[in-house]
């Protein structure tokens, strides 16, 4: 008998091990079976450059400015769900060996959770946890810069800004188990719910987190942000508000606005049901299956949930997803004595595979002149329903999906922020030009941000603990998996909810283009008179432009002719170091920015959507967790009280570290 025991329980430790591996792996055969296309992952091991702490909040320094977690700068950030925690969960309350009896357990319990090293998940949003604004005329600018200008800050601006995102779950916790072994002895159905206000802030102190190094107020030159001079922002978080408009750019953000208030939303977290068999039995072991249920709850991240409009509002559960799969259960006493005391061993675990739901999600932008996320393999296994109803289906090319194996092409990423880069609106227009400026800007924000279908593989979580029992009271230590698929997305065409973004219309890159041009007549080399006073649109877009470095206009074509040349105000400081206000009579051509447009400009496609930034990345925790319970066995009801700690983390940094604590109790009958 001990050797079937044995070997039982040996089985059970088994199927534990062999399903971790599978639910953390990646699945990269579609990448493989592309023509031998290579399959990479962007969830690279997080290290700290800085040797201390103080990266983890307000450390300045260069090396810790960087994103040395190589994470893909992701535009959506979303840790495990507040409900997947079997390290919370008791197990002894929900066993009691029982034959033909029908019986059962109910507990209620309260847990906070916090996460800390905000500058992981700071890195993890941006590359870094302080963002540098240099204008566009600004002397001496760096790689990791960016252009204040698409902000709608001074060109001469300079400043920076530190973020310290931080999360705070306050979670109420259902547990019930009802054993029917008076049915069918080893028969047992678990029911759990999980109920979270989550709060979400991305500023610590928002009086420390602006270091201005140049305020100014001096304006856009003419003919740069709109016909005539245009004022700028007066300092980073109005420009960051996404209200404000200036010049052309007369269209709010209607997503990824920051702000330094704390965002907070109420959610049932997950509500799972697991209808198990204990196939072994005994007092003290008991090995057993079940099939897992997970209703959709939580978050639905449809573009209308609360602060959607906010760059990190809160994601409660599992982003609305059904969910199924199954686990295991098991539990052997190691040693016992006559005096009540004993050593148990604790199994448990399971693995749950998230289906297909409608979302929205905001993405970076890509290069035009390249490939993007592996283009030849846009709708295949991603998305083999793509043409389906639910989602609007796919676009009229059939070839909005992405592969899950595919990953950025870092040298043709545009930057952790190029969703914010300012976007001119183009009308089509006859040879060379083949388009027109039509004298609106946009912030890419709006352009990027578009309706997917969402799915996960596998998920999964499992625990393994120690129980050490002295009659009543035990102590409880043990060490807890958490692990997840990155996830598999699908464009989907239509317009997301609370959008302005118009899908019919054209957009190019502005980079550090004009909008205007300014025509003079010439004559003999020297500008006479206007031609006219009105300026007339700049058909010129910068598809080299990223959102830290200007780039060169678009296949350029000098405005000028032997009567007419056009001024480009833009570039002044580039031809003559300083801010004109007028062209004089008899100034030569020679000393003059002469403007270019682009002949054809390049426009946007939804094959410059960066996917992989606003994939939900791969993620591996690890939590270390202790508690103590007491339970009065000699009751008839047998309630029982319990506390509890943990601390999590990972080593990437999307991985939330955070610590928590819990209160509960409940009755077994």
């Amino acid at each position: 008998m001990n050797k079937t025991r044995a070997s039982f329980i040996s089985l059970g430790l088994l199927l534990i091990c062999a399903a971790v591996p599978a639910v953390l792996a990646d699945s990269c055969s579609p990448c493989n079976s592309n023509n031998g296309s290579s399959c990479s992952t962007s969830s690279n091991s997080c290290s700290n450059n800085c040797g201390d702490t103080n990266c983890n909040g307000g450390c300045s320094s260069n090396n810790c400015n960087t994103n040395s977690c190589n994470t893909g700068c992701s535009t959506l950030v979303v840790t495990r769900d507040t409900h997947s925690n079997t390290a919370y969960r008791y197990l002894p309350f929900a066993y009691i060996e029982a034959e033909c009896e029908f019986n059962g357990g109910i507990a209620l319990g309260y847990e906070f959770q916090q996460t800390f090293k905000s500058g992981d998940i700071a890195r993890c949003m941006f590359g870094t946890n302080v963002l540098s604004f240099k204008g566009s005329q600004v002397a001496g600018r760096t790689s990791t810069d960016l252009i204040a200008d698409n902000f709608g800050l001074s060109p001469l601006f300079q400043g920076t800004l530190r973020v310290s995102p931080q999360v705070r779950n306050h979670n109420l916790k259902f547990e019930s188990y009802w054993a029917f072994d008076n049915w069918l002895e080893g028969l047992y159905l678990r029911a759990d719910l999980t109920f979270t206000h989550q709060e979400r802030r991305l500023f610590d102190d928002c009086n420390t987190c602006l270091t201005s190094t140049v305020v100014t107020t001096t304006p856009f030159p003419p003919g740069y942000m709109g016909t005539g001079s245009v004022t700028p922002a007066p300092d980073i978080l109005t420009a960051l508000s996404g209200s404000f408009l200036f010049g052309d750019m007369q269209t709010a953000w209607n997503y990824g606005r920051f702000d330094r208030c704390k965002h907070s939303d109420n959610k049932v977290a997950g509500f799972s049901v697991d209808l198990g068999y204990n196939f072994w039995k005994e007092c003290d072991s008991h090995l057993g299956i079940f099939l897992r249920y997970e209703a959709p709850t939580g978050t639905n991240i449809n573009g209308r949930q609360r602060a959607a409009d906010n760059i990190f509002f809160p994601v409660i559960g599992n982003m609305h997803h059904n969910g199924f799969g199954g686990g295991i259960t098991a539990h052997k006493e190691l040693w016992a004595n006559e005096c009540g005391d004993s050593i148990e061993i604790y199994l448990d675990g399971y693995a749950t595979h998230l289906f297909k739901n409608c979302q929205v999600r905001s993405f970076n932008l890509l290069r035009t002149s390249t490939s993007v996320v592996n283009v030849a393999n846009f709708g295949n296994s991603d998305c083999n329903n793509c043409n389906d109803n639910d989602c609007n289906g796919c676009d009229n090319n059939n070839n909005d999906c992405s592969d899950s194996c595919s990953t950025s092409d870092i040298n043709n990423s545009l930057g952790c922020l190029s969703r914010y880069m300012l976007l001119k609106n183009l009308s089509a227009t006859t040879a060379p030009l083949g388009y027109a400026f039509t004298g609106t800007l946009i912030n890419a924000i709006n352009f990027t941000t578009r309706n997917v279908k969402s799915s996960i593989g596998v998920t999964g979580d499992a625990t393994l603990a120690f129980l050490y029992r002295h009659k009543g009271f035990s102590l409880e230590v043990g060490y807890n998996i958490f692990g997840r698929q990155e996830e598999k997305l699908c464009l989907q065409a239509g317009v997301p909810p609370c959008s302005t973004f118009d899908p019919n219309a054209t957009y190019g890159l502005k980079g550090c283009t004009g909008d205007y041009v300014y025509s003079y007549e010439v004559t003999a080399g020297t500008v006479n008179d206007p031609a006219t006073t009105t300026p007339g649109p700049l058909n010129a877009t910068s598809s080299a432009s990223t959102i830290t470095s200007c780039g060169t206009t678009d296949n350029p074509v000098t405005v000028q002719s032997d009567t007419i040349v056009g001024v480009d105000w833009t570039n002044s400081f580039k031809c003559n170091g300083a801010l004109a206000n007028a062209v004089l009579p008899n100034t030569p051509v020679a000393t003059l920015c002469v403007a270019s447009q682009s002949a054809p400009a390049i426009a946007l496609t939804d094959a410059n959507l960066d996917i992989e930034s606003g994939r939900v990345k791969r993620l591996l925790s690890h939590k270390g967790f202790v508690a103590m319970n007491y339970g009065w066995d000699e009751c008839e009801w047998m309630p029982y009280v319990g506390i509890g700690g943990e601390v999590e983390g990972g080593s990437n940094c999307c991985d939330f570290k955070q610590w928590g604590v819990w209160l509960k109790g409940g009755f077994s009958f």
